[in-house]
């Protein structure tokens, strides 16, 4: 968790805090350093409040764990953390992960899910998910046919 400092902000000025926040923290995380949860606070110029920016990647969460989390922290405000299940062991997870479920009961399970697809189904009709076309790099969004980035 990280403080920052919010200054110059006038007095009942939300969005003036909420964009302070996000220009102090960024919105890029570098996905090569862990962790990728990021938390900073900041006091609330004139106030006695507090703001927090919870920043989560979404390779490790996703929505409905988003929802729990944030659950959780109602829950802790409100005096109720007395409520909450205990944490589990990280290593419990990995076991389960590495030890995992049967490939036929996967098979089973996203073949009941799934057994009606009878083609493919691409986002804009994109079946080459590696980005090469006919042996040519196609180029992503912002890049010239060069591999530069446009400015």
């Amino acid at each position: 968790m990280t403080e920052a400092a919010l200054e110059h902000i006038a007095e009942g000025d939300v969005q003036g805090v909420v964009d302070g926040l996000l220009a102090t923290c960024g919105s890029l995380m570098d996905v090569t350093v862990a962790p990728l949860v990021h938390v900073t606070v900041a006091a609330v110029p004139g106030t006695e409040q507090w703001v927090a920016l919870v920043q989560v990647h979404h390779l490790i969460q996703d929505h409905t764990a988003v929802d729990v989390l944030f659950a959780e922290v109602q829950a802790f405000l409100e005096g109720r953390d007395g409520e909450l299940a205990a944490p589990l062991p990280f290593r419990n997870f990995v076991a389960q992960a590495r030890l995992g479920i049967p490939a036929a009961e996967h098979e089973a399970f996203f073949g009941g899910l799934l057994g009606d697809v009878m083609e493919p189904t691409a986002p804009f009709g994109i079946m080459d998910v590696r980005g090469w076309h006919g042996g040519h790099r196609v180029p992503c969004h912002g890049q010239r046919g060069d591999g530069r980035l446009r400015a």
